[in-house]
């Protein structure tokens, strides 16, 4: 019986000082478009850096890279597109219609991230990603 007090006591003495990280709070859904006709063999289409402001979280939902021929999708194309965040693939379409995602959802706490639509090809690529803001509430 002296062990069950004891246990109890630390445990609830632990429970009031301990903090928690706070609560999710949804603040605004995110789409970044990414779009843009590369000229060479292997060009960055589009670049651009991701500000996550302070007390908020993005969680990327969805990320979609496509090669586009003569303006249409095409899932046997021969041409390659990739979107990567921080120099990290996320999402490619290669030949044959390969298609890789890395698994999602990707949590993103305050900073800055660089977003990059790559293409290995001379044809029009384009991409998404979707996004959730959550603020953090105490």
């Amino acid at each position: 019986m002296k062990k069950i007090i004891i246990t109890f006591c630390l445990c609830a003495g632990i429970c009031f000082v301990s903090k928690a990280q706070g609560n999710l709070q949804f603040s605004q859904v995110k789409y970044i478009h990414l779009t843009g006709g590369g000229v060479l063999s292997y060009a960055i289409v589009d670049t651009f850096d991701i500000v996550v402001p302070a007390n908020r979280i993005w969680k990327i939902e969805s990320a979609v890279a496509n090669g586009l021929s003569s303006g249409v999708p095409t899932d046997f194309a021969s041409e390659v597109a990739a979107i990567s965040l921080d120099g990290v693939l996320i999402s490619s379409t290669a030949r044959g219609g390969y298609t890789m995602n890395r698994p999602l959802p990707i949590w993103l706490p305050e900073g800055t991230y660089k977003l990059a639509m790559v293409a290995f090809t001379s044809a029009t690529s384009k991409g998404h990603i979707s996004a959730i803001e959550f603020i953090i509430t105490p």
